[in-house]
């Protein structure tokens, strides 16, 4: 088992580690949101053991790819005694193509998919008034396109 798990991203066709410090071989992929399905699902608690089944058929649905496998993750935004809320992220098997490369180069094994974005927001989420009654528009710059979260 690895100490840390540090993150890379794959971002304008090149892989970039985001962590400092001692790392292992395993790292989270953060990707850009043109190349992920992702989506907030509500997971009921009979599901809460296993998010990742529950989340893979709600992300195949919504695949532009509807016959390639999906590598889903997923990531608790809040729980209630009725289950929780989570960040679903899937990466379609035949658009990896390029990132598997990349990844074989620098020898890492990927533990779990995150979108970039959401990165970027976990960062910003207290400077954005999270907790504060009313909505907000965040426009997060990627390489090639704009996020709105």
């Amino acid at each position: 088992m690895a100490d840390s798990v540090q993150t890379a991203a794959f971002v304008g066709g090149e892989l970039r580690t985001l962590s400092g410090g001692e790392t292992s071989r395993e790292a989270a992929l953060a990707l850009p949101l043109s190349r992920l399905v992702a989506k907030m699902v509500r997971i009921p608690s009979a599901n809460r053991d296993d998010p990742v089944a529950f989340a893979a058929p709600v992300l195949q649905a919504l695949s532009p790819y509807p016959d390639e496998p999906l590598t889903v993750s997923c990531e608790a935004a809040g729980e209630t005694a009725d289950g929780c809320t989570a960040i679903a992220a899937a990466l379609p098997e035949s658009s990896a193509d390029d990132i598997a490369s990349a990844l074989d180069a620098a020898k890492l094994n990927v533990t779990r998919i995150d979108a970039l974005a959401f990165g970027i927001l976990r960062r910003l989420w207290k400077d954005i008034g999270a907790g504060r009654a009313g909505r907000r528009l965040l426009a997060v710059g990627e390489t090639d396109d704009v996020a709105l979260i």
